[in-house]
């Protein structure tokens, strides 16, 4: 008799397909700061979220989240738009 470990193919197509996942998500992100050069942008791997951190002046605690590249996108430039109005 032999007994199914559970750990088999499916389970190493998922762990392939994650990791896939995860590196085409990374790009992105890498993608986001080589356009939104005064941000920090990391990828959070247990939330699946991209964050975005303002290295320029906005009130203390600005951030931004999105589990969307795009969505970030827009949330930043917000952030940027508020930022250029409140200077002048």
């Amino acid at each position: 008799m032999t007994r199914h470990s559970g750990y088999g193919l499916e389970s190493g197509l998922a762990e392939r397909e994650l990791a896939a996942g995860m590196r085409q998500r990374r790009n992105e992100c890498k993608r986001i700061g080589s356009v939104f050069t005064h941000w920090v942008i990391l990828l959070g791997p247990a939330t699946r979220r991209f964050w975005g951190f303002p290295v320029f002046s906005v009130p203390r605690g600005t951030i931004v989240s999105a589990r969307e590249p795009n969505e970030l996108a827009g949330q930043m430039k917000a952030v940027e738009r508020t930022a250029r109005h409140e200077l002048r």
